[in-house]
């Protein structure tokens, strides 16, 4: 057996070799990244006792990244500006790594679904302007009131300079990024009923 012949049948050895490992490389299932947001909705002094008792339960499991939605006006009686105390604790989650989002205006009504783009910017510009007073900056997030909007809210969204927006099952950044998911525990305020998450398996 030559020389030549040896070299030959080592090269397509370390070819199939390198074919094998390509293919299962390209067959091998990719596995998407899975990951938990914990959002606390209408963040506003109507429901202060509910979501400090949620504030608390971060604090024990040691949460600190968590978003909290803030409706500035909940139904047009709960002025955010008027609650500093209340401020003040969100702002001081939010130095501990909470995400502020702005969440509507007084979250009631037609839910910026059957606003026309007037509408929708007039409602959306009392909210913006009502944030900025409470917290000193613009929100880089808006979730609309139960994740609807109609798409002159979303185009309004965008041209307002928000980076986010999100749907029932859908986070949808702007640049173009999107997150499918869905809710693992909604609980409603006037349920008097708190689920407490101590372990969760994808």
């Amino acid at each position: 057996m030559n020389r030549k012949f040896i070299y030959i049948m080592v090269a397509i050895l370390i070819l199939i070799f390198l074919f094998i490992m390509v293919l299962n490389m390209t067959l091998k299932p990719k596995i998407k990244e899975k990951f938990i947001l914990i959002s606390i909705h209408d963040a506003s002094p109507y429901y202060q006792p509910q979501i400090y008792k949620f504030l608390y339960e971060f604090e024990k499991r040691n949460i600190s990244k968590f978003s909290l939605l803030i409706t500035p006006n909940w139904d047009g009686t709960s002025d955010i500006n008027k609650h500093p105390n209340f401020i003040n604790k969100l702002s001081s989650k939010e130095k501990s790594g909470a995400e502020l989002i702005l969440h509507g205006y007084d979250h009631k009504g037609n839910k910026f679904i059957d606003l026309n783009k007037t509408q929708a910017e007039e409602k959306l510009n009392k909210a913006l302007n009502s944030f900025q007073k409470a917290f000193n900056y613009t929100p880089n997030g808006f979730i609309p009131p139960m994740w609807k909007q109609n798409e002159d809210a979303y185009q309004l969204l965008k041209d307002k300079n928000f980076r986010f927006t999100e749907t029932f099952n859908e986070l949808d950044f702007f640049s173009g990024r999107k997150f499918k998911g869905f809710p693992i525990g909604m609980e409603s305020y006037s349920s008097n009923k708190y689920v407490k998450y101590d372990k969760v398996t994808p």
